[in-house]
């Protein structure tokens, strides 16, 4: 019997690659209404940060300090990233609910 991968077994970096991707094609779907609304910046700075936490590749994973400067940790940085993305997404919905 072949074992089925359930959600949470997906890594987070595989969850936010494949988010990056179908807002990817949402964005190709509702371009019109992304330019109508004046969503172009929003949307592509929100894209952009999804694409770094999704992208965030180093040699050398290290779980230093948040604030250190040689060895940062990775962890922190991709929260950071998919924390960006998540409130720009929010800003997105705000301006659509107008």
């Amino acid at each position: 019997m072949t074992p089925t991968r359930t959600i949470s077994s997906i890594s987070p970096r595989g969850k936010l690659y494949g988010y990056y991707m179908v807002l990817q094609g949402l964005g190709t779907d509702f371009d019109p209404i992304i330019k109508e609304r004046n969503l172009e910046k929003p949307w592509n700075e929100m894209m952009g940060s999804f694409r770094k936490a999704a992208l965030l590749d180093p040699w050398v994973v290290t779980n230093g300090a948040p604030d250190a400067q040689f060895q940062p940790n990775h962890l922190a940085m991709q929260g950071f990233y998919l924390l960006r993305a998540r409130t720009q997404l929010r800003e997105i919905s705000n301006i659509l609910l107008k």
